[in-house]
């Protein structure tokens, strides 16, 4: 039976921990560019609703 190549031997580990910390870091920028959007529509929301606000008070008067 031959024994392993000395340069491909732990070929696995690193490449399991390689990947892993890459699938993190896109999961991480994913919900943060989630967050990012729900953020920008809570205040954009918010703004709209500023303005009809505005705008009726405007009217009644």
């Amino acid at each position: 039976m031959r024994s392993p190549d000395p340069k491909r031997q732990g070929f696995a580990l690193p490449l399991a921990l390689t990947t892993s910390a890459l699938l993190l870091l896109s999961s991480l920028s994913l919900q943060t560019l989630a967050l990012h959007a729900r953020q920008r529509s809570r205040q954009a929301l918010a703004l709209c609703l500023g303005r009809s606000a505005t705008q009726a008070r405007h009217r009644t008067t």
